[in-house]
């Protein structure tokens, strides 16, 4: 599925580039999300309990587009497209315990922006 990198929304204008409730970029499930290095450290050190959803993390090095440009680290998550929607307030909530941002939580496009913002607001 295609979805905002900004967001998470998966409604886009109609040649699927620009998001049409933030502006964001589209990107496919396995584009990377831009979430911040906090962040990328609490899914990391919660790799075991996110396995108990069914969600897979795994630590990738990314590498510069530019030469001599900053590399860096990335983490995948191996998840299928759409989560249970039993197990994805729980998920939610189990990252808002670990101390990550909505923001973050929005970026790494779960699903529709308004339905992870209601279930962060509930942790």
């Amino acid at each position: 599925m295609i979805r905002c990198v900004n967001c998470g929304s998966s409604r886009l204008d109609s040649d699927y580039v620009v998001c049409i409730l933030c502006g964001g970029s589209a990107g496919v499930r396995w584009e990377q999300c831009h979430v911040s290095r906090e962040a990328k450290v609490h899914l990391l050190m919660s790799a075991t309990e996110l396995k108990a959803f069914g969600i897979g993390v795994e630590l990738h090095r990314t590498f510069a587009k530019v030469m001599g440009g900053p590399k860096g680290f990335g983490v995948a998550l191996d998840l299928a497209d759409h989560l249970n929607k039993k197990i994805l307030p729980e998920v939610i909530s189990f990252l808002r315990g670990k101390g990550m941002h909505a923001q973050d939580i929005l970026r790494l496009r779960l699903d529709e922006p308004e339905i992870v913002l209601a279930y962060c607001l509930e942790a």
